[in-house]
């Protein structure tokens, strides 16, 4: 299995109402009937610690991640560009930042 998290900011003008809309709606509906995905978790950014700094609770360098469970990240990037995908990808366009968004894909390190 592996963990996929992904971070973005929203589009300007666009609102954490609306974003919360489209999550809930749309987002939280579709995603984890994939085929490809064992759990996914939305989450709103409320505090960040940059660098050795203090912690913030505003001005954060991002304001959603998911953390999504997959079972090959591979089949993940194969599904988010699928046609069964594209209601979340189309929806989440109107909300978020694509130049922000970043996603990480990695396996649990082992004892």
């Amino acid at each position: 299995m592996s963990k996929v998290i992904v971070i973005y900011k929203l589009k300007p003008g666009a609102t954490i109402a609306q974003y919360r809309k489209f999550s809930r709606e749309i987002d939280q509906i579709i995603t984890p009937k994939q085929k490809v995905v064992e759990k996914f978790e939305v989450f709103e950014v409320t505090d960040h610690i940059q660098g050795t700094g203090a912690p913030k609770k505003k001005n954060h360098p991002f304001q959603v991640f998911e953390i999504v469970d997959v079972k090959d990240f591979g089949e993940w990037i194969k599904t988010t560009q699928s046609e069964g995908f594209k209601k979340v990808i189309d929806g989440w366009a109107e909300v978020g930042d694509g130049g922000t968004l970043v996603m990480l894909g990695g396996k649990k390190i082992e004892k």
